[in-house]
């Protein structure tokens, strides 16, 4: 009679601790990866599967098939054992990652461009390194350097930075976990160096003359020139790595593609089928895909902010423009050669753990793209 009146009562306490307890664990881990990745999450983990293994023997208990007091007693002690040892970490990851945010104080945020700003973008071993100079004008000037490795902000923060202007060392500073800052004296025309490391893997950044001009113009005219393309063809090479993955791609309005991979594999998309084969003599095969947009660029993922003339040349009428993005809030940065016409003929994007070169040819002049004989 005793076990029939304190089973509801017990269930409903159990399942009103379990769900407080997700709700904490939601707002105590900064990602589920956390549980992999971290101390308090391998105990947090430990600790849900101990529940987990209570669960079927209090079933057993209450249903007085085979009771085990004392292996549920033990398990018992397990998850008080890991809930006392969860609340003594000092910072749980989310908290850490507060913290850490905190300590890197408002400063850490100015690494990364504001309106006016002359930022480029450039790569050092499978880092991605972002050059901002503040206020771009001749004179005193702050260098910001934004650098995050493949391996995240941790990693950032443990690597040493060094700012080189035409091969002279200047004093700088942390500004944050991913910030590096320094001052010096430009005119425009002067060598950035930025090296990482022990081995002093390097980011190099010609400076064009400063202040320089404004690339908003440029880059309305690429996009109108760009977005009426109906073909066009790309070889694509992307890092980091010891080899670049080697791409060839060719593009027809309104939603054709044909790419072919270094290793062999290829592929057609054509409306919403797509046809692939892994060597260039094997089968294709068939499947249902999401329709490809026919043009469509890497810079098209987000706004573009702060373009500015990096280059121009008086022979071809070619320029380049350097700008930023942050697509879901990760910085990314572009240089892009453009002719007069507004034709982009080389981009260069550098993400995290992104780095990509382009190279453009046989705009409005491809060949159509068929379907392949199956």
């Amino acid at each position: 009679m005793l076990l029939k009146r304190f089973t509801p009562v017990a269930l409903i306490a159990f399942s009103l601790t379990a769900l407080t307890g997700l709700l904490q664990a939601v707002e105590e881990l900064s990602s589920p990866l956390d549980l992999l990745q971290s101390t308090y999450g391998n105990v947090l983990a430990f600790k849900v599967f101990a529940i987990g293994a209570m669960l079927p023997l209090s079933l057993l208990a209450w249903r007085r098939l085979q009771p085990r007091p004392r292996l549920e007693a033990a398990i018992v002690l397990v998850v008080v054992s890991a809930s006392a040892l969860l609340a003594a970490f000092p910072l749980p990851p989310a908290r850490l990652a507060e913290a850490e945010a905190g300590l890197a104080g408002p400063e850490s945020a100015l690494a990364l461009p504001q309106p006016g700003d002359l930022t480029l973008g450039g790569s050092a071993g499978d880092s991605v390194v972002g050059l901002t100079i503040r206020p771009a004008r001749p004179g005193q000037n702050t260098l910001w350097v934004y650098v995050i490795p493949v391996a995240g902000e941790a990693a950032a923060a443990k690597t040493s930075v060094g700012i080189r202007v035409n091969g002279g060392t200047v004093i700088s500073r942390r500004c944050g976990p991913t910030c590096v800052a320094a001052s010096a004296t430009l005119v425009g025309r002067e060598s950035v160096t930025v090296a990482l490391g022990a081995g002093r893997d390097e980011a190099l950044f010609d400076l064009p003359p400063l202040p320089a001009p404004d690339g908003n113009d440029l880059v309305r005219t690429m996009q109108r020139a760009m977005h009426n393309v109906t073909t066009y063809r790309i070889d694509e090479a992307v890092g980091p790595g010891s080899q670049p993955l080697r791409t060839s791609y060719a593009f027809q309005a309104p939603d054709r593609l044909r790419y072919q991979l270094s290793t062999g594999g290829e592929t057609v998309i054509i409306g919403s089928v797509r046809y692939s084969r892994s060597t260039p003599t094997g089968n294709w095969t068939t499947e249902a895909t999401l329709p490809v947009k026919v043009p469509d660029f890497a810079w098209d993922s987000a706004p573009i902010k702060d373009p500015r003339i990096a280059e121009a040349s008086a022979t071809t009428g070619d320029q380049v423009v350097s700008f930023y993005e942050a697509p879901y809030g990760s910085p990314v940065w572009f240089r892009i050669v453009v002719d007069g016409q507004g034709l982009v003929h080389q981009a260069e994007m550098r993400a995290r753990g992104h780095f990509m070169d382009h190279r453009y040819y046989d705009l409005n002049s491809g060949p159509s793209i068929l379907p392949p004989a199956v």
